[in-house]
């Protein structure tokens, strides 16, 4: 008599492999889905502990938001400081913050001499990318700081793991009419692995008023989204303060550059389909829609009701464009700035500075 054979046959394997493969396809979507999420949760907390830390930075220095504090007519006393500004101090508030921001990096790094040793950076301002090294100064934090990055800044987090790696620091592709002499020098790429996926708005360390006639303190230009017309004046910039703040739950106060969370594309924060993780004076954390969000405007023109445009150009380690149009500088540049709104009611229209 002949037992029968145990075991399975080749088409029930087949029919085995092929359940599994459709349900690994059902289920990878959703744990992606999932893992993302998680990631969005860590980005929200990021921005979360540092709204704690602002309003503990504003506590303790007289309601002030965190921004570099140097200022014209200071004279430093820093052992990390190889510059002799002379009994006078330093010639105006952006040359002392540039020195600051080098002070700071110089000292939480310990990267004060030899080959990497960090340079100071008198090319391009340090509010834009950096101005979180101060707070996190005031919170006794090494450099890099893992809060400062989204999870899914994936380009980010490889350069702050490695920040002597040349080759993980930014670059900026050749776009029309932008100098790129002031981006592509090492003492501005050594700076990458300290910056932030989380960018200050620029009326929380500068004022909305007039310098002169048709020209504030600091505005937006056309041309790219990484330089902004700025006024080197004395006893202006670093000074604003939580209080001057009218709508704290409807004022942002940092963003995520680029959607990394809401969309596959990671948009730019401007380009109508991002929605963004938002710190608001409030403390408070949401993603919203830009769409969402009023248009902004040019502080330089205070008069006019337009909105204004500028080009995003992305550096080497930033998401691609979604096209070539001019996008709205939204909730950088609000309309009436820190007595303005970006979500929640219309643009606050006064025509006036503050």
């Amino acid at each position: 008599m002949h037992r029968p054979r145990r075991g399975f046959t080749l088409i029930e394997l087949l029919v085995v492999i092929a359940i599994i493969a459709l349900l690994i396809g059902i289920l990878l979507p959703a744990l992606a889905k999932a893992r993302r999420a998680g990631r969005g949760a860590v980005c929200k907390s990021n921005l979360k502990s540092t709204g704690t830390g602002m309003a503990s930075y504003a506590t303790d220095f007289q309601d002030k938001i965190a921004s570099y504090s140097w200022h014209a007519g200071m004279v430093p006393n820093s052992e990390f400081i190889d510059f002799d500004p002379g009994p006078n101090g330093f010639a105006d508030d952006m040359n002392a913050a540039m020195w600051q921001q080098t002070e700071i990096l110089r000292r939480r790094t310990g990267r004060t001499e030899g080959a990497h040793r960090i340079l100071n950076n008198t090319l391009t301002m340090p509010h834009r990318r950096y101005n979180h090294l101060v707070l996190f100064d005031y919170l006794s934090s090494q450099l890099p700081e893992a809060i400062a990055a989204c999870p899914e800044d994936r380009n980010l987090l490889l350069s702050a793991a490695n920040p002597l790696d040349t080759a993980l620091w930014a670059t900026m592709p050749a776009w029309p009419g932008i100098s790129l002499n002031k981006f592509n020098g090492e003492r501005v790429q050594q700076r990458y692995p300290f910056s932030s996926t989380y960018q200050t708005i620029p009326n929380a360390w500068a004022p909305e008023g007039l310098a002169s006639a048709g020209q504030a303190w600091v505005s937006p230009i056309f041309e790219t989204t990484h330089l902004f017309t700025v006024v080197q004046a004395d006893g202006i910039h670093g000074r604003r303060k939580m209080s001057q703040v009218v709508f704290p739950g409807s004022k942002v106060q940092m963003f995520e550059h680029n959607d990394y969370h809401g969309n596959s594309k990671n948009p730019f924060y401007a380009y109508s389909e991002a929605a963004c993780q938002i710190l608001f004076f409030d403390a408070s954390v949401r993603q919203i829609p830009s769409a969402d969000s009023n248009p902004g405007w040019n502080p330089s023109n205070p008069t006019s009701g337009d909105t204004y445009r500028y080009m995003y150009t992305p550096l080497s380690t930033e998401p691609d464009r979604l096209n070539d149009d001019p996008v709205p500088v939204l909730y950088r540049f609000t309309r009436g700035g820190l007595t303005g709104v970006d979500f929640g009611s219309r643009e606050i229209n006064t025509g006036q500075p503050n």
